[in-house]
């Protein structure tokens, strides 16, 4: 659904309705980070091709709505006062994305892991 969602806006943007001006990060909530909250959600209950398949759709999107919050936030005035704080949004998607990926792999990272001990 999300899916839909996020294509749904990047055609009407894409059709020439886009006003830069009214696109701030909360964007990212309905159409990225619920792929990634599927992707999560999938992993855990087993579904792994599924969970890598809404992992691949909600990267997809974090990354073409990422190129456009940050293209409004570096060519045209700044945020109004009220839209600020969706600028805490954009943190999100890293989160659960790395989140949904760990659940997927089937386990987090540990230090006997992550680096290498060599003996003296």
């Amino acid at each position: 659904m999300t899916a839909l969602y996020a294509g749904w806006i990047l055609a009407s943007w894409m059709g020439g309705r886009l006003q830069l001006e009214s696109v701030h990060g909360g964007y990212f909530l309905p159409t990225v980070a619920g792929g990634f909250v599927a992707s999560y959600a999938a992993a855990t209950i087993g579904a792994i091709p599924l969970a890598l398949g809404a992992f691949v759709v909600a990267a997809f999107f974090w990354l073409v709505f990422f190129t456009v919050i940050f293209a409004r936030l570096a060519f045209r005035p700044s945020l109004p006062d009220p839209l600020v704080p969706t600028l805490a949004i954009m943190m999100a998607p890293p989160a659960v994305a790395a989140a949904a990926w760990f659940a997927i792999n089937g386990e987090w990272p540990t230090e006997s892991k992550t680096h290498s001990r060599r003996s003296p």
